[in-house]
């Protein structure tokens, strides 16, 4: 970095020093210049040294990057269009002008195709930036000025050309109209690769480049309508439509250096969204809230997070079967996708080949990610040590802006993780409860057919042979009367077992068949308000006849039953002694609630979800 600091600095010196050079030019023949007036020189130097310190605070900020050196060039080339000035009085003055006088938009498009990595990318940028750099510095510059003598173009203010080597006005007409088309073109395809950058770059890239993608395409379409305009006299010059294009092409300068800090003000801006994170999260948002925290400071609404658990499925804040990724890159719903190795939210127990951090301490993502992608989304991990504590799909490239944002946020997706582990085990009990109530009805169900279609079925067979044999030819005797007696009584205790075990009824016409036939056996006073005779799941309905059977043994004197969306709600009035323990047991497998009546109002309320 010394050794670097030691060759660009001076260079950065001399750029600086252009400007003072250019003004006594200007000043010397100001009919001859774009900036006529006062005004307008100090906005050419306040362009150009703009350009110059922009790239010197770029290149400070990140030394590795040639975005800086760019820039500046660019702002250095801004002034050379004022050196092939007619009125200069030095030979070697104006024929380094003669040769440099257009290379100042090649420049300018090198330092937005560099933007911001300092790269120029692609094969077709590395062409365009080669065919734009030969025709300002060979066709238009060097070789018409081995062609080019002024005095005899009729220029008798001009001074002398130091590199003429022979007069050729057909050679220097040639090489002009190439130079103007060329000039026409290169810029078209340069809007044409932003346009195309635009597109095909990631929501994060491009809110990071968008302004000097944007600022270099004006520029660039100024630059090819002023080489239209000189195609007809083969040669740039300074007309009053090139004056106002020149002037045009400075403003577009200027948009260009404000778009080269734009990254350090998104930058401060993130810095600042993630310290409201760290506020946010200190007053330990509610679960699930952190989700949507990372998806506004991020900027990712479609931003994901879930959780894995120890047998490998994956749940989100409130212990759900969730998913994260799209595309390729999608797990399906509860089970953990494959990833690459994940991100550390501790950098001291990152694990091994996790990436380094750059020269300003980023890494490639939330402490140093490296994701899973898929066609649309990428999938993090970000792990402590050696416990993965979540899951994030997000867009790609979106954690490269805020690679802090494991280590701020790692507590609170601890407290959440553990949250939504604690969730997901109540949901687990509370299914395993559910499955153990149906299958204690299943059986029941099993056993009241198999009572009413064998047993009971044998005992009806063996009274009704009894009765035949009583009414035949054999002498009734007081023993067979009994035996009969006994029969029948055996045969409905019977029956009324089989029916308390599950009512057959129940299972055929539903709710409301099942409580009537119930009051009718009882002949309690129990009012009904109203019961739904529409049919709901039949859990729903083994709850709800196992709590108004209860109610009604406990001298309910009214009940009733309604649909409300898609639960149902049972009222209890009047019962005496009635266990609410079993009642919330029965109905919380189903994810029920019981809630008992204050005094004076004795009316308790049961909902069970259908």
């Amino acid at each position: 970095m010394k050794r670097a600091a030691t060759v660009r600095l001076p260079l950065w010196v001399a750029g600086l020093a252009l400007g003072p050079a250019t003004v006594a030019l200007v000043r010397a023949r100001p009919s001859q210049a774009f900036a006529d007036t006062p005004r307008l020189v100090g906005l050419e130097l306040a362009v150009g040294w703009t350009l110059l310190t922009a790239g010197l605070v770029t290149w400070l900020r990140r030394p590795d990057n040639r975005s800086g050196v760019l820039l500046a060039a660019a702002g250095a080339g801004s002034f050379l269009t004022e050196w092939a000035n007619p009125g200069i009085a030095s030979t070697p003055t104006f024929t380094v002008g003669l040769v440099l006088y257009a290379t100042g938009p090649p420049l300018v498009a090198h330092a937005v195709l560099a933007h911001p990595s300092g790269r120029t990318g692609s094969w077709a940028a590395r062409a365009l930036l080669a065919l734009a750099y030969a025709n300002s510095l060979l066709f238009l510059g060097l070789f018409q000025s081995l062609v080019y003598d002024p005095w005899g173009a009729g220029c008798t203010e001009c001074p002398g050309n130091g590199l003429l080597i022979a007069a050729h006005p057909e050679l220097l007409d040639a090489l002009g109209r190439i130079g103007m088309t060329v000039g026409a073109v290169w810029p078209c395809v340069l809007i044409a690769l932003l346009a195309g950058r635009a597109v095909g770059a990631s929501p994060a890239l491009r809110r990071v480049a968008a302004p000097m993608w944007a600022a270099g395409a004006v520029y660039a379409a100024l630059v090819a309508a002023d080489f239209v305009h000189g195609m007809p006299r083969h040669m740039l010059s300074n007309d009053p439509t090139d004056r106002r294009l020149w002037l045009a092409q400075e403003a577009a300068l200027l948009l260009i250096a404000t778009a080269a800090a734009w990254p350090w003000f998104h930058r401060r801006r993130v810095r600042g969204a993630l310290a409201d994170l760290v506020v946010e999260l200190a007053a330990a948002p509610a679960p699930g809230g952190l989700r949507s925290a990372l998806s506004r400071v991020l900027g990712d609404p479609s931003l994901t997070l879930a959780y894995p658990l120890a047998d490998g499925r994956l749940v989100d804040a409130e212990g759900h079967p969730a998913e994260v990724g799209q595309g390729r890159g999608k797990a399906p719903a509860g089970t953990a996708p494959p990833t690459t190795p994940p991100a550390a939210a501790d950098g001291e127990n990152a694990p091994p080949g996790s990436p380094a951090p750059d020269s300003e301490g980023r890494t490639g993502g939330a402490g140093g990610n490296t994701m899973a992608e898929g066609e649309a989304e990428a999938v993090t991990a970000v792990v402590r040590g050696t416990r993965t504590l979540a899951l994030l799909g997000h867009r790609p490239d979106t954690l490269t802006d805020s690679p802090e944002i494991a280590r701020i946020s790692r507590l609170a997706l601890d407290n959440e993780r553990l949250h939504a582990e604690l969730a997901a085990r109540m949901r687990d009990l509370r299914a395993s409860q559910a499955r153990i109530v149906a299958a204690g009805d299943t059986e029941r169900r099993r056993l009241e057919r198999d009572l009413h279609d064998g047993a009971q079925q044998r005992l009806l067979t063996l009274a009704l042979t009894l009765r035949m044999a009583r009414n035949g030819p054999a002498k009734t005797s007081p023993a067979a009367e009994r035996a009969e007696r006994e029969l029948r009584a055996a045969t409905e205790e019977l029956r009324v077992l089989a029916h308390g075990l599950f009512p057959a009824v129940l299972a055929e016409e539903g709710l409301s068949a099942a409580v009537g036939a119930l009051l009718e056996e009882t002949q309690a006073p129990v009012e009904v308000t109203a019961l739904p005779e529409r049919r709901v799941g039949q859990a729903a309905e083994a709850a709800a006849y196992f709590t108004l059977a209860e109610a009604v043994a406990h001298h309910a004197t009214t009940v009733g039953a309604r649909l409300t969306g898609d639960h149902l709600l049972l009222t209890l009035t009047g019962t005496h002694g009635l266990d609410l323990v079993r009642i919330a047991d029965r109905v919380g497998a189903l994810d029920g609630t019981v809630t008992p009546g204050k005094p004076p109002h004795t009316e308790i309320r049961v909902e069970i979800p259908c």
